[in-house]
């Protein structure tokens, strides 16, 4: 009752567009606007939203490579099969990015962090490029199957799903590519262990997928939930490689069933992986990108010979304020590469940053913090290098939740009062 109490109240304070939405809002979303919207902050709820064409620019920020590249949209489908395959594929991918266009403008006029299922392509192209006669040829000017750029992808370090014709006729889905198959996942630490441990023996069965682990080098990795969940829980060395690549393949028989496989995989995957699937992809092209975990989080906060300092920065993987931060993370690497970037997942176990750095942006009460911030994750937090060791604590920037989060001139701004830039 008041949840459609306040729908009532806001509807003739809301744009057009906005309106619209009322009678698409799910439960979870008509519970979250009747809780933090209002008349008070309605109109700036609705300002810091933005058109779609500026949230596709938020949700969709990562290019390059074959995806973007001219010569490669220039080619033409091999044959009929392919063309049909082509059709379907830029049907969905284009019914993909409207579903997130969508999902997020729901979650930002209602105040509601949520998964945001239409957030699983960032770019489509064909998978092999070949000559008429369909022989492989880098100057060919036809192209077979199609190739899905898949959330979690940074320039050069593109996470993809392909979709590709069999001999015996009928198609094959699989991770990665034919040339370079399987999707490269980070395994340095216990979480990101289990997470990967949990994607693969739990996640993917209930998907009706199955996929397996090789190590850089090809041979096999076991990586079993149970055994672990238990390791990690006991603080014990897992055995595992530091990076692995995830392999995943399955055929069928029509393009549909394929693209309908392919978007069950992306979804499987990004809902367990994909803010990490990021920042990892961000680490392995910058080098100065790191997840923070309790623990790494010392080490982490070393000053190190030669570092300037170091950022935290907070997100989650469901936060709708996180996803607009994260086009600024790649600028962020490329102007301070001497400086050391943490993100740390809220969702993930984070105790000692908790315990130290929400303690020093509050004066050693940790908790007072949480209880009385000024903001909302995503949270931007400047440690320099104090006399005599260590890193003392300089400033943070953050908004409230009604609000975007801060825009990158202001976040620059603060970085390049305390560190030095390129």
């Amino acid at each position: 009752m008041e949840d459609m109490e306040r729908k009532q109240s806001l509807a003739p304070l809301l744009w057009a567009e906005n309106r619209a939405l009322l009678d698409q809002l799910s439960e979870a979303e008509s519970a979250s606007l009747a809780k933090y919207v209002d008349e008070q902050n309605v109109e700036d709820v609705q300002a810091a939203i933005g058109s779609d064409q500026e949230i596709e620019q938020v949700l969709f920020w990562d290019g390059g490579g074959k995806f973007d590249d001219p010569a490669w949209q220039d080619l033409v489908p091999l044959n009929e099969p392919n063309r049909e395959l082509w059709n379907q594929a830029t049907a969905l991918f284009l019914a993909k990015r409207k579903e997130a266009v969508a999902c997020q403008r729901r979650s930002d006029l209602t105040l509601l962090s949520q998964f945001n299922p239409g957030l699983i392509f960032t770019g489509l192209t064909g998978a092999l490029r070949c000559d008429e006669s369909g022989r492989p040829d880098p100057d060919g000017a036809c192209f077979q199957g199609v190739e899905f750029r898949l959330t979690g992808s940074i320039g050069e370090q593109a996470n993809s799903l392909s979709v590709v014709g069999r001999e015996a006729g009928g198609w094959e889905v699989m991770l990665g590519t034919p040339t370079s198959p399987g999707m490269r996942l980070n395994l340095g630490d216990g979480y990101s262990q289990l997470q990967v441990a949990q994607l693969l023996g739990r996640d993917l069965p209930k998907s009706g997928l199955s996929g397996s682990l090789r190590g850089l080098d090809g041979a096999p990795v076991e990586c079993e939930l149970k055994a672990v969940r238990k390791k990690v829980r006991q603080g014990l060395d897992s055995g595992l490689p530091t990076q692995a690549r995830l392999h995943l393949g399955l055929e069928v028989s029509s393009a549909g069933d394929a693209l309908s496989q392919a978007e069950n995989i992306a979804q499987t995957i990004y809902k367990r992986l994909g803010l990490e699937l990021e920042i990892a992809s961000l680490a392995r092209q910058y080098g100065n990108f790191h997840l923070v975990r309790n623990e790494n989080f010392d080490s982490f906060m070393e000053a190190g010979e030669g570092c300037p300092g170091v950022v935290f920065l907070t997100a989650t993987l469901e936060c709708r304020r996180c996803r607009r931060e994260l086009p600024l993370f790649k600028q962020m690497a490329a102007r301070y590469p001497a400086v050391k970037f943490g993100l740390v997942n809220m969702n993930a176990p984070h105790a000692n940053f908790h315990e130290r750095v929400f303690g020093d942006m509050a004066g050693g009460d940790a908790n007072r913090f949480v209880q009385t911030a000024d903001g909302a994750t995503p949270f931007t937090i400047v440690y320099t290098p104090e006399q005599g060791g260590g890193m003392a604590y300089r400033g943070h920037i953050a908004t409230p939740k009604d609000q975007r989060p801060p825009s990158s001139q202001d976040v620059l701004a603060l970085l390049d009062r305390h560190l030095p830039t390129a």
